[in-house]
């Protein structure tokens, strides 16, 4: 290789300056990174938004898909009250009395069901010209001939529902099924009704937790509202529904769903479901749920307008963070590397970068970088985790300790009152100390098995059963057989506590009248859970109930509880006699939630 002389060999700077000159212009580091940055960033944008679409027509698709479920539900809750109605109505047809059409035993009959069964608003008969001759409410003699149920029972000799009216009790909206009373001839001699006020329905439904702006409609045969929950001004009941939506419906199939807008202006999902008398029959109600169309666009839209924000600001770090990197891990120094590489490849083997005492190479600062911007990401990565692990644990905390005081306050509260109910009763000391702790024992079992499980807002109701029936059972002082027959079912404290105390209740009350003084005998527990209810059966082999037993009239401080816990759960408490005794109890059971 020749040598140059070192007073011709051009400095770094001077190559950096005759580059300047040439006027070719090439991107700088810093520029080439943001490029690089905003370039890949432009798929990931096209993924966000691509995937935004398509979020939001699968949550289209959901919506619509719970509204159909929804509407199904709702349609089901008719057609059972349809069919409780429907029997109810044959069994008393078949009755000798109104066969016979013996005016005073129906009339008494009519008014007994009533008051066993105060969902109906008023049963009422009627002879062939819509003459009452038997009422729960009304007065004889009056004319309703006029009204459709009656007319069509009569004139079809069917079961049949009636369309849209006022009834003449409290002038409010309600419907009516009728059924054709047949004499002992096999003729039509009139017809009997029941009356369903429809805002009876109120009480029902405001146990669902339906969405903004979601309303739910019941429609007679002519689409006029029989029932519009909540309730709205621009959708009064006895006003006929909006026409392109009454026509949709019409001419759709048994259930479906449409896009329309409603009285009130909204747009919404629309489903539906007719409910027919009978398969050939044309529809005597249809079912409308309709929810919001703009509930899952917004929602929809809220995700994709926070995923670009944040795709905006990595963006803007990403780019910040290249510039800054470029300016000072790169600078000048990659410019005098740059300039002496050109000098290098030009033969000038004397330009140096000038940097003695920089031991490293540039591989070696980039893989430094990659190493350091790695530990960095998994640190951030690590505190954020912290981070919400630690927001997550103080917010169950705090609920947890917010259920603890609500926890303590109702069961301080309850025993309070079971003191002084028990303090009321005339039984010795020792008596009123075993009855007090077995129910503080059953109110403590349900936090020992609280705290003894994973979840803190709920147990399993089917092991409280069993657990309590082994701890109240008399097996220890009489020689008997106990059984426990229990479903599992999830449930809150709401639920179990009242349920416990019941269960206490009958379990005592038979040791106490049934197996005391005897040896041997059997008791049996079951308990079933369905579709929110729950049936609870005590029975025992004992010598039974006495005649005309009540428990209003019992003197059983126990029964009286148990009978007050029933009501308190939304349910009845029942019994029967012979062989032994048996009490029944129908409750709600409330779902377990999450603390």
């Amino acid at each position: 290789m020749n040598e140059q002389d070192p007073s011709t060999a051009p400095t770094t700077t001077a190559l950096v300056d005759r580059r300047r000159k040439t006027g070719k212009v090439s991107p700088s580091i810093r520029s080439a990174l943001m490029l690089a940055v905003t370039l890949s960033l432009v798929p990931a944008l096209a993924i966000i938004i691509w995937t935004g679409l398509e979020h939001g027509a699968h949550l289209a698709e959901n919506a619509r898909a719970e509204t159909l479920r929804q509407v199904e539900s709702f349609a089901e809750i008719q057609a059972r009250i349809t069919g409780s109605t429907h029997q109810m109505l044959r069994t008393l047809t078949a009755l000798p009395a109104f066969k016979e059409l013996d005016l005073e035993q129906m009339a008494k009959i009519l008014q007994s069901v009533h008051e066993s069964n105060q969902e109906y608003l008023n049963l009422t008969a009627v002879d062939t010209r819509g003459i009452v001759i038997a009422s729960s409410l009304l007065q004889l003699g009056m004319e309703l001939g006029d009204r459709s149920h009656f007319r069509n029972a009569l004139d079809t000799g069917c079961f049949v529902s009636g369309r849209y009216m006022i009834n003449m009790i409290d002038s409010t909206p309600a419907i009516a099924f009728a059924l054709p009373i047949i004499d002992r001839y096999g003729k039509v001699a009139g017809a009997l009704a029941a009356i369903i006020k429809m805002d009876r329905y109120n009480t029902l439904f405001e146990n669902f937790s339906l969405p903004k702006e979601s309303i739910l409609g019941f429609l007679d045969a002519d689409g006029v509202r029989l029932y519009f929950y909540p309730p709205k001004a621009t959708n009064q009941v006895g006003n006929a529904i909006k026409a392109s939506v009454w026509n949709g419906i019409k001419a759709g199939d048994e259930s479906g769903l449409l896009v329309d807008t409603g009285s009130d202006g909204i747009d919404r999902f629309f489903a539906f479901k007719k409910l027919r008398l009978e398969a050939s029959a044309e529809p005597y109600m249809y079912v409308v749920y309709a929810l919001p169309t703009a509930d899952s666009s917004m929602l929809n839209q809220s995700i994709l307008r926070r995923s670009i924000l944040l795709m905006i600001l990595v963006a803007a770090f990403a780019m910040a963070s290249a510039g800054l990197i470029s300016k000072r891990l790169f600078g000048a120094r990659l410019a005098l590397i740059i300039a002496t590489t050109q000098l290098l490849r030009r033969g000038d083997l004397r330009a140096r970068v000038g940097f003695d005492d920089d031991r490293s190479d540039l591989g070696q600062i980039a893989t430094a970088l990659d190493l350091m911007a790695g530990t960095i990401e998994r640190r951030d990565a690590d505190m954020a985790h912290d981070a919400r692990m630690l927001a997550a644990s103080l917010a169950e905390k705090e609920i947890l300790l917010q259920e603890v005081h609500h926890r303590v306050k109702n069961n301080l509260q309850l025993i309070l009152s079971l003191l002084s109910l028990q303090e009321s009763e005339a039984i010795s000391p020792s008596e009123f100390k075993e009855a007090m702790e077995n129910r503080i024992k059953t109110m403590s079992m349900v936090h020992e098995m609280l705290y003894e499980s994973d979840n803190f807002a709920s147990i399993d109701l089917g092991s409280y059963t069993r657990r309590l029936v082994e701890l109240g059972t008399c097996a220890a002082d009489y020689p008997i057989d106990v059984s426990v027959d229990a479903d599992e079912a999830m449930c809150s404290l709401d639920t179990a506590v009242p349920f416990g105390l019941m269960l206490n209740e009958l379990v005592t009350n038979a040791c106490k009248h049934a197996f005391r003084g005897r040896r041997g005998g059997s008791l049996h527990v079951t308990l079933r859970i369905a579709e929110g209810s729950g049936l609870l059966e005590v029975q025992d082999d004992g010598p039974g109930l006495q005649a005309e037993f009540s428990i209003s009239e019992s003197s059983s401080l126990g029964l009286r509880l148990a009978h007050g816990l029933a009501q308190q759960l939304n349910g009845t408490l029942g019994w029967n006699d012979g062989p032994g005794a048996r009490f029944t109890a129908k409750f709600k059971v409330n779902a377990s939630r999450e603390p």
